[in-house]
């Protein structure tokens, strides 16, 4: 309809999203949000977004969607990382 409209993320989580190109929007993403189709652009790169800190017993190294529920699976390790257990039988 030739409308632009400034919505800030602090809204409904994104179910799926990709960058996106266009001639109006060179820089942008285009995601799903519940049932609805959202295309939106970062304009201030260095402000900060709206984030939720979840703290990981090791060094996450990939990050998973889970295909059915839409979980955020994150796999860590470290290297010679050891249990408790393992750390007191050590002593």
């Amino acid at each position: 309809m030739g409308q632009y409209r400034v919505t800030p993320l602090s809204y409904d989580p994104l179910s799926y999203s990709c960058a996106f190109s266009s001639e109006r929007c060179p820089e942008g993403i285009v995601a799903i949000a519940d049932n609805t189709l959202r295309i939106f652009s970062v304009e201030h790169l260095g402000e900060q977004f709206t984030q939720k800190v979840i703290r990981t017993r090791y060094t996450p190294c990939k990050f998973q969607l889970h295909p059915e529920t839409n979980f955020l699976l994150v796999l860590e390790k470290d290297h010679q990382a050891f249990t408790s257990k393992e750390l007191d039988d050590k002593k």
